[in-house]
């Protein structure tokens, strides 16, 4: 589990998302007086932070959908690992919801509006590139982004960004710029 766990932190590290406030780049990612907002609710789902709550629903999401989700951080992104165990995202969670808690990232459950599953997740990072106050990925699982909530969840959270979050230059990665792109710069 410790080797997992360590190649998951070289992952976030060599690979840039979240490297801004690994290495100290960010002193702080948002305001001390910014309200980070706690929920999102659609029509179509709820943003709910990542928390240790929602863990194991996560861990079938992510299992479910492991071969729609190569390539979410990146190209050369091993995630999610075809070996991952609950503990595994069980810890991983929890290093989320510190990072939430302290203010250094934000990761939200995609959920259903009864909460009774997970449909996907988004992250909100400080930008490891010059010119861009936030990085922002997201997925949904296998079977929602068939039904096109892919396109629905990226809509809504980037109109939920604009008007809810203090960020100006914003990557959507392997969205509005292409992995390839972003890993140039």
């Amino acid at each position: 589990m410790k080797t997992l766990r360590l190649r998951w932190l070289l992952f976030f590290i060599v690979f840039g998302f979240s490297i801004g406030y690994c290495i100290g780049q960010a002193e702080q990612f948002v305001e001390p007086d910014f309200a980070v907002p706690d929920s999102l609710v659609s029509t179509h789902f709820k943003l709910k932070p990542l928390s240790r709550k929602y863990a194991e629903m996560d861990y079938q999401a992510v299992m479910q959908s492991i071969d729609h989700l190569k390539g979410v951080f990146g190209p050369q992104s091993e995630w999610p690992p075809k070996n991952l165990t609950l503990e595994d995202n069980q810890w991983d969670a929890s290093l989320h919801e510190n990072e939430f808690t302290k203010r250094k990232a934000f990761t939200y459950s995609v959920l259903s509006h009864k909460e009774d599953s997970v449909l996907g997740c988004v992250y909100i990072y400080p930008s490891s590139k010059k010119g861009y106050d936030a990085e922002i990925a997201m997925w949904v699982t296998t079977s929602r982004f068939n039904r096109g909530m892919d396109s629905i969840l990226f809509l809504e959270v980037k109109k939920w960004v604009a008007a809810r979050w203090p960020f100006k230059r914003i990557a959507y990665l392997g969205r509005e710029i292409s992995w390839e792109e972003w890993l140039k710069k």
